[in-house]
């Protein structure tokens, strides 16, 4: 699910079940893995791992949900 007010640039890859939160910021070339939490205002610029949860700016791995 990708929510309103999410930016995301360029050519961006999204697995099955991965919830991107309102306000967050994506850069090019991001592949977000199956399972990921995107937290509110956090801006992605790296690849993400399978079951990821990334809160905050500048963003922080919490614990596997």
């Amino acid at each position: 699910m990708i929510a309103a007010g999410s930016i995301i640039s360029g050519m961006v890859t999204i697995e099955d079940n991965v919830w991107i939160g309102p306000g967050s910021v994506t850069t090019n070339r991001v592949q977000f893995s199956k399972d990921c939490y995107i937290g509110i205002g956090t801006n992605v610029t790296t690849n993400t791992n399978p079951g990821t949860k990334i809160i905050g700016f500048p963003r922080k791995h919490m614990p596997r949900f």
